[in-house]
């Protein structure tokens, strides 16, 4: 591109600049985020154009002047320089085209919010053609049209919000409301989801019991992400999972890629046996696994249940033989039966009896022991409030009084676990912390 087109281009970026901020008549000494980043694309507009204008004199200079050499120098110079200018002039005309279409789509869909909903790409699609952009960036200028409309609504907006998680306050329209009416701030509802990935007690993610859609995030998530969010959906909704039989692999292998007992993993392509687990052994009768036999031999030994629908092996310790698998599944701790279907014994009393030593010793000093009537009043407590659903709240108890504040439902103590204050149920007396009330119990 020659240095006369790159000065018409710099011209008409900086008239667009111009133009946008005498419509949007921004002055004052009160400027949103955009306001000055327009301020700011027109400055490094004129000094780019000011540098080639220079460039440019100089060059015509030293041609009438016949001094060849001088001139290929600064010709040269001044195509390198230039590419230098191009790019950047590249990345405002694009920052600033970008900035437009959030502008208008954010003030088209303002003004046909009580017609109903706006299809964003068929407005960002117009937008681009119009602009002269192509369809290549449509996803790229979607997303920079919300983070760009979210910022210019947020500076017509003062109403604030507190996320319910960090407490933090912060403008309404950056936060998220769940399905329950609980607010969360981008930043939480993020680090939720991610980390119901690997949490298999957090998925899928929820607030008050009540699962939040990923489709009313998919603005503050990439393609990646809701691909993999969708496929650990799929993961967690399959009984008796095949998971990959290659050791380097180990691919949760979806029902659609098994065939007559064959799963072939979409990953590595090794095919696996979906009955034993074990490496595909086609054509043969599937053999003895002697590593699953020797774990349910143990697991009989030491009295462990499977759970019926993932398989995974889990151990009582206290309470009643009601299981919730970390997969959401309920069944009887005796028989494995989904709960409610057998006529087991609800309790075993070695198991209540320890569930209310733990619960009458929990703020005793180290080491101190229980008096027997407080062991068998706990043990009444438990037996009568088993089920629990928390109908009166909680109650907040700090570890500066003496109390132990360690969260009965984490999953690990961790660097938060024993915590400055616990929350009590007012009926139950279960403790836990806010993070497990919200978001682990189903």
């Amino acid at each position: 591109m020659d240095l006369a087109t790159q000065i018409i281009m710099l011209q008409l970026q900086i008239d667009d600049c111009n133009t946008l901020i005498e419509e949007n008549e921004w002055v004052g000494p009160n400027l949103s985020d955009i306001a000055v980043a327009h301020y700011r694309m027109r400055q490094d507009a004129q000094e780019a154009l000011e540098d080639l204008e220079d460039w440019d004199v100089a060059i015509r200079l030293s041609i009438e002047e016949s001094d060849h050499d001088l001139a290929l120098s600064l010709l040269e110079t001044d195509r390198i320089h230039n590419d230098e200018v191009l790019r950047v002039a590249e990345q405002e005309r694009s920052a600033l085209r970008d900035s437009e279409i959030a502008r208008r789509a954010y003030e088209m869909q303002r003004e046909q919010r009580d017609c109903g909903d706006v299809d964003e790409h068929q407005v960002v699609a117009g937008l681009l053609e119009e602009l002269g952009g192509n369809e290549t960036g449509l996803e790229e200028a979607i997303k920079n049209m919300k983070l760009e409309a979210d910022t210019l609504a947020c500076s017509q907006d003062d109403r604030r919000g507190q996320c319910c998680s960090c407490m933090e306050e912060m403008p309404l329209l950056m936060t998220l409301a769940a399905p329950c009416g609980d607010v969360y701030c981008r930043g939480c509802i993020r680090q939720l989801f991610q980390g119901s990935m690997t949490d298999e007690e957090l998925f899928p993610p929820r607030c008050c019991r009540q699962n939040i859609p990923v489709e009313q995030l998919e603005h503050i998530f990439d393609q990646g992400f809701i691909q993999a969010f969708k496929e650990r959906a799929l993961e967690m909704a399959t009984p008796n999972r095949t998971y990959c039989s290659h050791p380097s692999c180990a691919r949760f292998i979806p029902p659609g890629s098994i065939i007559a007992d064959i799963a072939t993993c979409p990953r590595c392509n090794i095919r696996t046996c979906s009955l034993c687990k074990q490496a595909s052994h086609e054509g043969q009768l599937c053999p003895e696994d002697r590593a699953f036999q020797m774990l349910m031999d143990v697991a009989g030994e030491n009295g462990w249940q499977q759970c019926h629908r993932c398989r995974t092996m889990v151990e009582l310790n206290h309470g009643c033989n009601h299981m919730t698998c970390r997969c959401g599944a309920q069944f009887c701790y005796v028989c494995a039966a989904q709960w409610k279907t057998c006529e087991c014994p609800q309790w075993d009393e070695d198991n209540l009896l320890q569930e209310g030593q733990r619960r009458a010793a929990r703020d005793l000093h180290q080491n101190a022991v229980p008096q027997p009537q407080a062991v068998q009043a706990a043990v009444e407590h438990v037996r009568e409030n088993h089920g629990c659903q928390h109908p009166r709240g909680w109650n907040h108890l700090r570890r500066e009084q003496g109390h132990n504040t360690r969260c009965e439902l984490c999953p690990a103590p961790g660097p938060r676990n024993p915590l400055i204050f616990i929350n009590e149920c007012r009926v139950c007396n279960l403790r836990a912390c806010w993070h497990c009330i919200r978001n682990r119990q189903r």
